[in-house]
């Protein structure tokens, strides 16, 4: 029998990371002041249920050193 995962999150707006995750360097960040609550509630529908994941390029416990090779070797097996 699967497991019933729930998460919670929080949001940062505006920003991205070289690691597309909290614990980056920001890379780019934008206003997001133009983002309202009406765009928020048609958006976020996209995030519930069933998601499949894409492993990142990076890989926190090999360090940045290795996360291109590591990405190669996922795609080759």
């Amino acid at each position: 029998m699967a497991s019933r995962k729930q998460y919670r999150a929080v949001f940062r707006f505006g920003v991205t990371t070289d690691t597309l995750d909290a614990e980056g360097q920001i890379t780019a960040e934008n206003d997001p002041s133009a983002l309202n609550e009406a765009q928020l509630r048609q958006i976020l529908p996209a995030f519930l249920g069933q998601i499949e994941q894409t492993p990142p390029l990076f890989r926190p416990s090999k360090g940045r050193s290795a996360a291109l090779q590591t990405s190669q070797s996922w795609r080759n097996g």
